[in-house]
């Protein structure tokens, strides 16, 4: 003897069951880096129309860069990296971030404290083209390093 429970009930039994357990799954912009893979990392991110850099979208997503920023201790930060496709990228280096390194490790890397700076729609050019190469990461792929190659000087426009 087999008893079939209506569909509808069945559905309507798994929504109650659920809803005991919401899983709040976030928006973006994320307070956490999206992890290598992500699509968002993996296209083109677009450019943000000048009409709304004031906007509250796009000033929600500057305040969640810098908080993740902050939160993760990174020097730079794009806009992809917490899930959001637009030209934005945000860089700091602080006195206590500089502190964390060796002396000789500062000198030889030519390591300067730099204020905040919040770069939209950034267009760069090679100012100098010499070649140096030191050891950095990527807050996608945590716990990985590599030496990188990076021209000496660039102009952000």
């Amino acid at each position: 003897m087999s008893s079939k429970l209506p569909k509808t009930l069945i559905s309507r039994f798994l929504q109650w069951y659920s809803s005991l357990w919401p899983i709040p799954y976030p928006k973006p912009p994320y307070e956490h880096i999206c992890p290598i893979g992500d699509q968002n990392l993996r296209c083109k991110a677009q450019s943000v129309d000048v009409n709304v850099i004031n906007s509250a979208e796009i000033q929600t997503i500057i305040q969640k860069m810098i908080k993740v920023l902050r939160k993760y201790s990174l020097v730079g930060i794009s806009a992809p990296q917490i899930g959001v496709s637009y030209q934005i990228f945000i860089v700091e280096f602080t006195e206590k971030e500089k502190n964390k390194f060796h002396h000789d490790t500062i000198k030889a890397r030519e390591m300067e404290v730099f204020p905040l700076k919040v770069f939209i729609n950034p267009i760069l050019s090679v100012i100098n083209n010499r070649k140096i190469n030191f050891p950095e990461g990527c807050a996608c792929i945590k716990g990985y390093s590599a030496i990188v190659p990076r021209c000496y000087e660039i102009k952000v426009k």
